[in-house]
């Protein structure tokens, strides 16, 4: 996968609606299940079994916008569109480049009603293991899935684990398989200075690529997560409130919601100090994204 492929691909889905990404999914083979329905719809394309890894992605965003900017010099892309439609686009490229697997895109993800459910109650499919490519930044979250050995397993791969709330995978405990939620690059989710360094979104999806020709033809089995925890029982306002994203009402252009990082640097231009691994060169200094956005005149 090479850039210039990922970044064609992310361009036409970020500036496209949501209707519109489920009738082009048809035409990359994918099959829409309750088309005409918002809150059942999802599509999914078959690998050439039943048990091959299962892909998972959400085409609905928060904002939908048609705003989009590309900076070829250093890879930066700026659209609110990019959670999830960068993973779709990395999906659709993987498919493009042979790789085998299973496929599924939901609705819904955005305000916690993920559509992924309805497909896990229809769903033929029995997939050794589940990825999903939606998450911020370039670590990779387990969610109700982390075991000691699947830490090992991706850490083997060079993959670096991180901490998440919710995603499509967090409904498919039913599959009985582990998932992991891999970061594709992307920051500021939600808001209109939402962007990805497309260079670390392909080094991310290197290392998944180590994982999946390693452990493609394993299954990796999972023991769904109880609803009722010993006297302890969680009534669906609490799940909810524990387990599903929120959606700002109000989108802030400077809201950044960052986790934690391990490694920072100060940033020759805000005087921040910013997550090393996504600073860039500019002008003789190391300026974070931020900041490449702001200089390159978004508004």
């Amino acid at each position: 996968m090479n850039i210039e492929r990922l970044e064609t691909m992310v361009q036409f889905l970020c500036t496209i609606t949501t209707d519109e990404v489920f009738k082009h999914l048809k035409l990359w083979g994918f099959t829409v299940h309750h088309e005409l329905s918002e809150t059942k719809r999802y599509a999914v394309r078959q690998g050439t079994t039943l048990d091959r890894p299962l892909v998972v992605c959400h085409a609905d965003t928060v904002l939908s916008s048609s705003a989009y900017i590309y900076d070829d010099q250093t890879g930066i892309v700026v659209s609110s569109e990019l959670d999830d439609r960068l993973g779709i686009a990395i999906m659709l490229c993987l498919l493009s480049e042979g790789i085998d697997v299973s496929c599924l895109v939901c609705d819904n993800e955005e305000t916690g009603q993920t559509t992924a459910k309805q497909f896990a109650k229809e769903t033929d499919l029995i997939p050794v293991w589940m990825t999903e490519f939606d998450r911020r930044g370039i670590d990779v979250v387990c969610y109700e899935f982390e075991t000691p050995i699947l830490c090992s397993l991706l850490e083997h791969c060079g993959m670096t684990l991180g901490k998440g709330s919710f995603s499509d995978i967090s409904s498919l405990e039913c599959l009985g398989v582990i998932g992991f939620n891999v970061g594709v690059g992307y920051h500021k989710e939600h808001s209109l200075k939402c962007h990805a360094n497309l260079n670390h979104t392909l080094d991310n999806v290197s290392l998944w690529l180590e994982f999946y020709n390693w452990l493609s033809g394993v299954r990796l089995a999972h023991e769904q997560r109880p609803m009722y925890k010993s006297s302890t029982r969680y009534d669906a306002w609490e799940f909810q409130e524990r387990y599903t994203s929120k959606i700002l009402d109000n989108p802030r252009v400077d809201d950044w919601d960052d986790d934690i990082f391990d490694s920072l640097e100060l940033c020759d231009h805000c005087g921040n100090y910013c997550d090393a691994e996504t600073m860039c060169e500019f002008s003789g200094g190391s300026v974070c994204e931020c900041c490449i956005v702001d200089i390159k005149g978004v508004k």
